[in-house]
């Protein structure tokens, strides 16, 4: 893994009590302790990337094993950006903030990115990352022939700019984020697409899975997170991300519509080759007769949204 270096988060939402911070940590600490194993985790991200070069294959009609991958928010736990090693010729992964792979990347992280995330890191590496790392690069070396994690080039700073597209070496053939572009404010996501498509290499696609906010899960509250829907008990709170005028959550969340996102893929020049919500009608049966008329102003099209695959060329 090489590791180059910049900026500013977007993992918390200023103006958010305290209180509402600490409620909701604990809400993620919890979810993250009632997600699958190590082992299926691992193959969960094993597949996906497998998805994501099947992708690459089937619209360009090139190998995905010549092709270079970039993907934008890598996040705290890169798994993904290793992931691609195992099916990609060259992988670089980009995101405003420096992972945590060992306890002394924690001095970087509370140096660059502030107490709140320093916290929230050394959080999530004592209680889980710590012991997870083994189990995963063990299940992606066994099931991936080519894995190789020490490959993937990961550069901290903004993906925006035209100064960190300089030191990915080149142009990318592929562009593959999940659960980003919802958390970037819309003037610097337009900011940020305009350079994709003027640095992708001839032919190239972008493949984007944001979580629209206009969806059951838009909200980001942890007891509507897609993996949550279908255990919940009450459905009084579906959607209250749009009916609440006070509701709030510690993450930043630009609150783009799907049809927003649309307008503003065509608007730079994309062409939108696929469009689906990748959990189909998620959350219907919460949607009742009364919450469906407290939503009129929405369509199924937004509110059945979750989490949508756009495909862009």
């Amino acid at each position: 893994m090489k590791l180059q270096a910049s900026t500013r988060s977007n993992s918390s939402s200023g103006g958010v009590p305290l209180f509402e911070k600490l409620k909701y940590t604990w809400q993620l600490l919890k979810f993250r302790i009632s997600e699958p194993g190590a082992m299926d985790f691992a193959m969960q991200i094993r597949n996906e990337v497998a998805g994501v070069a099947a992708i690459y294959e089937r619209e360009t009609g090139k190998p995905a094993s010549q092709a270079r991958v970039l993907e934008i928010g890598f996040g705290p736990r890169p798994q993904r950006a290793f992931g691609l090693t195992g099916f990609f010729k060259d992988v670089t992964a980009v995101d405003l903030d420096a992972p945590v792979m060992r306890l002394s990347d924690l001095v970087r992280v509370f140096r660059k990115n502030g107490l709140e995330r320093g916290i929230k890191s050394l959080a999530r590496y004592a209680l889980f990352d710590a012991r997870q790392w083994s189990t995963f690069h063990k299940v992606l070396t066994e099931s991936t022939p080519h894995y190789r994690p020490d490959a993937a080039k990961l550069v901290v700073g903004n993906a925006g700019d035209h100064a960190t597209w300089d030191q990915f070496g080149g142009a990318i053939d592929i562009v593959f984020s999940t659960d980003v572009f919802e958390h970037i404010l819309p003037a610097e996501l337009e900011v940020l697409l305009t350079t994709i498509r003027s640095r992708l290499a001839p032919g190239g696609i972008v493949v984007t899975r944001p979580v629209v906010y206009t969806g059951i899960s838009g909200g980001h509250a942890v007891s509507w997170y897609p993996q949550n829907v279908d255990a919940q008990t009450d459905g009084t709170t579906a959607w209250g991300h749009l009916l609440d005028p006070d509701f709030t959550i510690n993450t930043y969340l630009n609150k783009l519509t799907r049809r927003d996102f649309v307008e503003l893929f065509k608007r730079v020049g994309f062409e939108i080759r696929g469009d689906f919500a990748e959990f189909g009608r998620m959350g219907e049966q919460w949607m009742t007769e009364e919450r469906r008329a407290a939503l009129a102003h929405y369509d199924d099209y937004e509110l059945f949204s979750n989490r949508v695959e756009f495909l862009l060329r």
